[in-house]
């Protein structure tokens, strides 16, 4: 940081797009899949290979004539608490014509990334477990009441 210039510690790139958060609690990097566009989380802890998707969660399915027209974005609420945001456009037409009327949609959905580490004893003496992403309550916002940005 000092020299103010960046430099490579890998021929890789990380398997996000958009903004990526820690999660202590799970010891884990959660952000948006650049391949699927579904939350995810990975360990980044070593720096020596191409990090792996650990965990996926489809939280939001949206129906086929919806098209995304921007990239989601990720809101960390704290405690592995996560707010994501969806962009979407549609265009249908209108009573009969061929005239489409368009359409701007946004969903926002809760996920809650937490470890899973149950056993029949109720003990996990490695300290690791399986990842848990829960999603939570859609609400989707349509028309003038449009959300384009979370900060």
């Amino acid at each position: 940081m000092r020299s103010l210039t960046w430099s490579h510690l890998g021929k890789w790139m990380l398997p996000f797009t958009g903004k990526v958060e820690y999660v202590p609690e799970v010891k884990l990097w959660v952000g948006i899949s650049a391949s699927t566009h579904e939350l995810a989380a990975a360990d980044l802890s070593s720096m020596n290979s191409q990090p792996q998707l650990l965990a996926t969660c489809k939280e939001f399915d949206p129906p086929e004539e919806w098209k995304r027209c921007k990239d989601s974005q990720l809101v960390n609420l704290g405690s592995g608490k996560f707010c994501i945001a969806r962009f979407f456009h549609n265009r249908t037409p209108q009573g009969g014509s061929d005239e489409l009327i368009g359409m701007d949609i946004t969903v926002l959905t809760g996920v809650e990334v937490v470890p899973s580490v149950y056993h029949a004893n109720g003990n996990d003496s490695s300290g690791k477990g399986e990842l848990q992403m829960i999603p939570h309550k859609s609400r989707l916002y349509a028309g003038s009441d449009t959300i384009w940005a979370v900060l």
